[in-house]
């Protein structure tokens, strides 16, 4: 879990063990490579709950073969997982578009999450302390693969505060609360996200890319 005041960078964070990295939708492969020798991982399973991610900020319905582009999954193989899921409620078939959206299954999932999280409970009113001390905007969130989830945030009292929905993701490098993340990792963990962040860095924006300084 992560916390963060953003007015002028501020921000604390507390650490918590997630090794999964990939870049959102199109790591699917990656990340049923990485767990390849672990005879605990269910193949299968991981290959549904990519799909299920390839909706993140999609921008509407999916078809198989976007599904299949975005996870780097085989279609055929999407094709089965979209019907089992659709079977069980976690997607929606429209028919019109023949296209597919997520359904009140992963809703649930997503309340249910909310709601059992005790963390909120004890953090907003010390989230609400912040925020009458600092009028800085106070957000709470917790690292996805290379991003963070909000999970609450209150709003400072500037005119200009950043308004943020609980369940907006957005890139650890580029926010107070993704950099106070990593700020409080261990430094050999950081080296390793870091990493990843710098792949990612460098095949999303090629042209501007440009490697750190060595030390």
């Amino acid at each position: 879990m992560a916390t963060s005041a953003s007015k002028g960078g501020v921000g604390a964070a507390a650490r918590t063990n997630n090794r999964t990295v990939g870049g959102g939708a199109g790591g699917g492969v990656g990340a049923e490579t990485a767990n390849a020798k672990d005879r605990q991982f269910v193949t299968a399973l991981a290959r549904g709950l990519e799909v299920l991610r390839a909706f993140q900020d999609c921008g509407g319905p999916l078809g198989n073969q976007e599904i299949a582009k975005r996870t780097g999954l085989p279609k055929p193989t999407v094709s089965r997982l979209t019907h089992t899921l659709k079977q069980l409620g976690y997607i929606v078939h429209d028919e019109r578009l023949s296209k597919y959206r997520t359904g009140p299954g992963v809703l649930a999932l997503g309340q249910s999450n909310l709601a059992n999280t005790t963390l909120l409970r004890v953090a907003r009113p010390l989230m609400q302390e912040l925020r009458e001390e600092s009028g800085a905007s106070v957000a709470l969130g917790t690292r996805d693969r290379l991003e963070m989830v909000y999970f609450e945030n209150i709003l400072g009292k500037g005119t200009t505060a950043l308004r943020l929905d609980v369940g907006a993701r957005l890139p650890i490098g580029t926010t107070a609360m993704g950099r106070a993340y990593l700020a409080a990792m261990p430094s050999e963990e950081r080296g390793y996200l870091m990493k990843h962040l710098e792949m990612l860095h460098r095949a999303r924006c090629p042209v501007w890319y440009v490697p750190p300084a060595s030390a």
